[in-house]
C-alpha cells in the first residue's frame, strides 16, 4: 500500500484546489484508490490528516466523493450546497457526493484535520438515514479516537482490502452515528427521562415510587404528566413495552418460555402467557409458530 495524498493542502502556488486527488507536502496520508471497485457496497479511498497552511484553499463544483473531516484544531469556513458553516475545534464536516463546495482555513489559525474519503451505497444509506438532510456541519464530535481505530486497521490489514473494508465499515457507521447524536442532541423533557428510566429497566419490575423518587415529583404528577406525553400511563406503557420485547425473544432467539418470563421478571410461565395473550391474542407458544424467524 503506497503513502499518497488526498486532497487538503495547496496545489502549484497553495491557493486553489480544484479536483479530488490534488495533494499537498501538509498531508499525511494512506490512498486506497487502486483497490477501488465500484460491485463493492462500500469503498474507502482515502485516509489522512492535515496541518493546513494559511493559504489553504479547496473548491470542487461537484463532487465525485463522499467525505468525513474532522477539525481537531483551527478554525475555517466551510460553503456547501448554498449554506455556509463556521467549523471549528471538534467540529466535523459532511462532504457529499455531487455537492459544490468550497472550504478555506483561517490564516491566522489554520485547521488541523482528519479525513476520510469513501464511495458506496452502504455509506451513502447510513448517511440518508442517520443525518439529517442539508446538514452538512456537526459540533462537538469527539471523532479522533475513530480515526486513530481506523489508523491501527489500516496498519493491520493493509494487504487485504477486502478484510479491512470489514474492519472499518462498522467504525465508520459508528462516526455517522456520533454525528447523528450530535445534530439531534437535546434535553430531554420530564416525560422523556421517565420514559428512558423505564426502558432501562423493562426487564425487571416497574417501581413508580423508585421513579418518584429518582426525580423528586408525586407519583400523581408522574402519571399525569406522562399520560399527557403519551397518551398511556406508565404502568400501561412499561406493560405494552415488555410484552414487545417478549415478541422478540420469541420471535428471534431459542430461550424456552420459562426463560423469556424469568428474563423479563414475570412471576412464572403460567402468569407470562396471560398476559401475553391478553396484550396479543396469542399465547407465547403460538406467537412463535407463527412469527419465529428461521433464517
Amino acid at each position: 500500500m503506497n503513502i499518497s495524498h488526498y486532497h487538503c493542502g495547496a496545489a502549484g502556488d497553495g491557493h486553489t484546489v480544484i479536483g479530488e486527488t490534488d495533494y499537498s507536502p501538509g498531508d499525511r496520508a494512506v490512498t486506497l484508490w487502486p483497490f477501488y471497485d465500484p460491485s463493492l457496497p462500500l469503498n474507502i479511498m482515502v485516509v489522512g490528516e492535515t496541518n493546513c497552511r494559511p493559504d489553504y484553499h479547496v473548491i470542487r463544483p461537484c463532487s465525485r466523493i463522499m467525505a468525513i473531516e474532522y477539525i481537531t484544531a483551527g478554525s475555517g469556513s466551510l460553503e456547501i450546497n448554498g449554506k455556509s458553516f463556521r467549523p471549528e475545534r471538534g467540529s466535523a464536516f459532511l462532504l457529499t457526493k455531487r455537492s459544490a463546495h468550497a472550504y478555506t482555513s483561517d490564516p491566522k489559525k489554520p485547521w488541523q484535520k482528519r479525513w476520510i474519503v469513501f464511495d458506496g451505497p452502504f455509506a451513502q444509506t447510513m448517511i440518508d438515514f442517520y443525518l439529517p438532510h442539508g446538514m452538512y456541519c456537526f459540533e462537538n464530535c469527539a471523532l479522533l479516537p475513530y480515526f486513530h481505530e481506523i489508523d491501527q486497521y489500516v496498519h493491520a490489514y493493509k494487504s487485504d482490502y477486502r478484510l479491512l473494508l470489514e474492519k472499518v465499515s462498522p467504525v465508520l457507521y459508528r462516526m455517522i452515528l456520533c454525528m447523528h447524536h450530535a445534530a439531534t442532541r437535546h434535553e430531554l423533557s420530564l416525560p422523556e427521562k421517565i420514559r428512558a428510566s423505564m426502558d432501562a429497566q423493562i426487564e425487571g419490575k416497574l417501581s413508580l415510587e423508585s421513579i418518584c423518587a429518582e426525580f423528586n415529583y408525586s407519583k400523581n404528577h408522574i402519571i399525569s404528566i406522562f399520560r399527557s406525553a403519551y397518551g398511556v400511563t406508565p404502568y400501561r406503557y412499561f406493560e405494552n413495552k415488555k410484552i414487545d420485547v417478549a415478541k422478540l425473544y420469541l420471535s428471534n432467539t431459542q430461550f424456552t418460555i420459562e426463560e423469556i418470563a424469568q428474563q423479563l421478571s414475570y412471576a412464572d410461565r403460567n402468569y407470562f402467557s396471560n398476559c401475553f395473550k391478553k396484550h396479543t391474542g396469542f399465547t407465547p407458544a403460538e406467537y412463535r409458530r407463527q412469527y419465529q424467524y428461521l433464517g
